[in-house]
């Protein structure tokens, strides 16, 4: 939707009233994105409950300055949705319509708009990546390779064969459910979008095609630029660093040949013949940790450019790029 350029009128503050209609479907919507947030840091008795929380902090006037004093920022950085926003109208490259809100310092933290993919979206309500670096639980996650996240930044949707299944099996999640997209290696969701099937018992996605999820903004896209341009750590291995950052997902192995590692941690040129060992590592890691007894008769037949992709370039030896082509 941001991967190009798009049309965005000027930024109005938004009403108290819309203010208030935005926070509480946000709660409807996004009930886990609330759990951890402390009214006490706002200031608020614990006697006043959250509708006077709201009502506190949003009432009189209509935008973000009043009194000549910008109070955005007393606010926002405790809440999920902020109390005190701006927002604009936008159509992307391809026609697609929507608004986003922004928070005091510019920042956008929410959107809504409909998504125009295989099949036309209702108007929902997304979190941008700002919002959920801070709040990490508002959305389930949908996990996926470095390899794939590239192609989501490009612009592409998340199609099925790209999922990286946990070992319990997927999250009990519905066709057009809202979700982030995360990749081992990294803590931080890298894009949103809109799931296209119901997951309930997906314990494998061999021989399965077609889109999984229909990206609607994405790390680095235009939207992201238009804010803060606030960056994140850049997923260095798949398992090897992000293992806890996925339940149940076990750690690869380190590969026995600790001299290739090295090679390639040290940013010395790789000849053919140690780039045709380094992907015979990889395919032996692959085969005892992805493709052992346990799991080939789900996976299996596998063509070779998804087991290149999909498998091979996410067990290399940390620090080290495949590439098939030397």
């Amino acid at each position: 939707m941001f991967k190009k350029p798009f049309h965005v009128k000027p930024r109005t503050p938004l009403k108290s009233s819309a203010c208030r209609r935005l926070v509480q479907e946000s709660r409807d919507t996004f009930p886990a994105a609330w759990v951890s947030v402390d009214l006490k840091s706002l200031g608020i008795g614990e006697s006043k409950g959250d509708d006077t929380t709201e009502r506190e902090a949003t009432e009189d006037g209509g935008g973000d300055i009043e009194d000549g004093k910008d109070r955005t920022s007393e606010v926002a950085p405790h809440m999920p949705m902020p109390s005190r926003l701006q927002t604009a109208k936008f159509v992307s490259h391809i026609g697609e319509k929507g608004e986003i809100f922004y928070d005091g310092v510019g920042t956008p933290v929410w959107f809504k708009a409909e998504i125009h993919g295989d099949v036309k979206t209702p108007v929902l309500l997304f979190p941008t990546v700002y919002t959920l670096w801070k709040f990490p639980e508002t959305l389930p996650i949908i996990w996926t390779s470095s390899y794939a996240i590239e192609k989501l930044i490009n612009g592409a949707d998340l199609m099925i064969p790209g999922l990286i299944v946990p070992p319990g099996g997927m999250p009990d999640l519905k066709r057009g459910d809202i979700v982030a997209v995360c990749c081992p290696g990294s803590p931080n969701a890298q894009a949103v979008g809109v799931l296209t099937f119901d997951t309930k018992d997906v314990h494998s996605v061999a021989g399965a095609k077609g889109k999984a999820v229909l990206i609607a903004h994405t790390y680095k896209d235009h939207l992201w630029e238009s804010g803060s341009r606030e960056k994140i750590t850049e997923i260095t291995g798949e398992y090897t660093t992000g293992a806890d950052d996925m339940p149940g997902e076990q750690p690869v192995a380190e590969s026995d040949n600790h001299e290739d590692t090295k090679r390639g941690e040290q940013g010395d040129e790789v000849t053919a013949d140690e780039m045709d060992a380094l992907l015979m590592v990889a395919l032996k890691q692959v085969m005892a940790t992805v493709l052992d007894s346990e799991h080939a008769s789900g996976l299996l037949p596998l063509n070779a450019s998804t087991l290149y992709s999909n498998y091979m370039v996410p067990n290399a030896p940390r620090g080290i790029a495949l590439d098939i082509k030397r």
